[in-house]
Protein backbone atom coordinates (compact mmCIF):
# COMPACT_ATOMS: atom_id res chain seq x y z
CA UNK A 1 0.00 0.00 0.00
CA UNK A 2 1.03 3.47 -0.76
CA UNK A 3 -0.18 6.65 0.85
CA UNK A 4 -0.20 9.92 0.12
CA UNK A 5 -1.49 12.48 2.52
CA UNK A 6 -1.80 16.46 2.88
CA UNK A 7 -2.90 17.83 6.29
CA UNK A 8 -5.72 20.73 6.20
CA UNK A 9 -7.94 22.37 8.74
CA UNK A 10 -11.18 20.51 7.12
CA UNK A 11 -11.95 18.31 4.23
CA UNK A 12 -15.37 19.06 2.86
CA UNK A 13 -17.30 16.66 0.75
CA UNK A 14 -19.08 17.93 -2.46
CA UNK A 15 -22.81 16.49 -3.74
CA UNK A 16 -20.59 15.24 -6.85
CA UNK A 17 -18.16 13.51 -5.00
CA UNK A 18 -15.47 15.88 -5.05
CA UNK A 19 -13.54 16.81 -2.06
CA UNK A 20 -12.61 20.38 -1.14
CA UNK A 21 -9.43 21.03 1.39
CA UNK A 22 -9.54 24.09 3.50
CA UNK A 23 -5.99 25.10 5.57
CA UNK A 24 -3.62 23.52 3.45
CA UNK A 25 -0.55 22.71 5.07
CA UNK A 26 2.14 22.35 2.30
CA UNK A 27 5.20 22.20 3.78
CA UNK A 28 3.79 19.74 6.75
CA UNK A 29 3.88 22.28 9.25
CA UNK A 30 2.05 24.59 11.46
CA UNK A 31 2.70 27.26 13.67
CA UNK A 32 0.62 27.68 16.54
CA UNK A 33 0.73 30.97 19.26
CA UNK A 34 0.55 28.39 22.76
CA UNK A 35 2.34 25.02 23.56
CA UNK A 36 1.03 23.36 25.56
CA UNK A 37 -2.47 23.02 23.57
CA UNK A 38 -4.89 22.29 21.33
CA UNK A 39 -5.43 22.27 17.44
CA UNK A 40 -7.58 21.01 15.47
CA UNK A 41 -6.37 18.79 12.16
CA UNK A 42 -8.01 16.89 9.42
CA UNK A 43 -5.72 14.59 6.95
CA UNK A 44 -6.94 13.74 2.89
CA UNK A 45 -4.96 10.60 2.11
CA UNK A 46 -4.91 8.82 -0.81
CA UNK A 47 -4.35 4.81 -0.92
CA UNK A 48 -2.99 3.28 -3.81
CA UNK A 49 -1.67 -0.15 -4.29
CA UNK A 50 -5.34 -2.51 -2.30
CA UNK A 51 -6.99 -5.29 -4.17
CA UNK A 52 -10.01 -4.69 -5.22
CA UNK A 53 -12.99 -5.45 -2.90
CA UNK A 54 -14.56 -3.90 0.54
CA UNK A 55 -12.11 -3.32 3.43
CA UNK A 56 -11.98 -1.50 6.54
CA UNK A 57 -10.16 1.35 7.15
CA UNK A 58 -8.86 2.69 10.53
CA UNK A 59 -6.81 5.98 10.69
CA UNK A 60 -5.37 6.83 13.96
CA UNK A 61 -3.60 10.15 14.89
CA UNK A 62 -1.29 10.58 17.71
CA UNK A 63 1.66 13.05 18.68
CA UNK A 64 5.16 12.30 18.73
CA UNK A 65 5.33 12.81 22.55
CA UNK A 66 2.66 10.07 23.08
CA UNK A 67 3.37 7.43 20.37
CA UNK A 68 1.35 4.55 22.27
CA UNK A 69 -1.45 6.71 23.09
CA UNK A 70 -3.67 7.18 19.95
CA UNK A 71 -5.44 11.21 20.13
CA UNK A 72 -8.05 9.87 17.98
CA UNK A 73 -9.04 6.54 16.03
CA UNK A 74 -11.67 7.11 12.82
CA UNK A 75 -13.25 4.17 11.14
CA UNK A 76 -14.47 3.85 7.97
CA UNK A 77 -15.88 1.49 4.86
CA UNK A 78 -13.85 1.89 1.25
CA UNK A 79 -14.73 -0.20 -2.00
CA UNK A 80 -12.34 -0.32 -4.56
CA UNK A 81 -13.44 -1.07 -7.91
CA UNK A 82 -11.04 0.09 -9.61
CA UNK A 83 -7.43 -0.28 -7.76
CA UNK A 84 -5.28 1.47 -10.70
CA UNK A 85 -6.62 4.43 -9.06
CA UNK A 86 -5.97 5.88 -5.96
CA UNK A 87 -8.44 5.61 -3.09
CA UNK A 88 -9.39 8.68 -0.78
CA UNK A 89 -9.60 8.60 2.98
CA UNK A 90 -10.30 11.40 5.11
CA UNK A 91 -9.35 11.69 8.41
CA UNK A 92 -10.94 14.15 11.17
CA UNK A 93 -11.47 16.84 12.11
CA UNK A 94 -9.85 15.99 15.29
CA UNK A 95 -8.83 18.19 18.08
CA UNK A 96 -5.16 16.40 18.99
CA UNK A 97 -3.77 17.99 22.40
CA UNK A 98 -0.27 18.85 22.75
CA UNK A 99 2.34 19.05 25.61
CA UNK A 100 5.37 20.34 23.47
CA UNK A 101 6.80 21.12 20.41
CA UNK A 102 6.80 17.62 18.15
CA UNK A 103 4.85 16.14 15.45
CA UNK A 104 1.05 14.63 14.29
CA UNK A 105 1.26 11.94 12.97
CA UNK A 106 -1.29 9.72 11.01
CA UNK A 107 -1.05 6.03 10.57
CA UNK A 108 -3.66 4.14 8.17
CA UNK A 109 -4.82 0.23 8.84
CA UNK A 110 -6.41 -1.56 6.37
CA UNK A 111 -8.25 -5.00 6.88
CA UNK A 112 -9.39 -6.42 3.68
CA UNK A 113 -11.93 -8.52 3.01
CA UNK A 114 -10.27 -11.52 2.48
CA UNK A 115 -8.82 -10.68 5.91
CA UNK A 116 -5.06 -9.29 5.76
CA UNK A 117 -3.81 -6.59 7.40
CA UNK A 118 -1.82 -3.69 6.15
CA UNK A 119 -0.34 -0.86 8.00
CA UNK A 120 1.37 2.19 7.00
CA UNK A 121 2.80 5.56 8.50
CA UNK A 122 0.75 7.72 6.28
CA UNK A 123 2.46 10.93 6.99
CA UNK A 124 3.46 13.63 9.78
CA UNK A 125 2.87 17.17 10.77
CA UNK A 126 5.16 19.32 12.71
CA UNK A 127 3.59 21.48 15.33
CA UNK A 128 5.85 24.17 16.65
CA UNK A 129 4.86 27.64 18.47
CA UNK A 130 4.87 30.98 16.30
CA UNK A 131 7.02 34.02 16.76
CA UNK A 132 5.52 37.15 17.80
CA UNK A 133 5.94 39.82 15.57
CA UNK A 134 7.48 42.32 17.55
CA UNK A 135 10.34 39.96 17.75
CA UNK A 136 11.28 40.50 14.48
CA UNK A 137 12.16 43.85 14.86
Amino acid sequence: MQIETLFCDIVRTETQGKNLLVGVYPSNAMFVPFIPGGITISAFSRLTELPAGVHQVEATLYTSHDKNKPENVFTSTINIKYPELPTPVITGPAQVHLHDIGFVMLKIKVTTEQGAVIEADAGKLFVGRSVPDDLHK
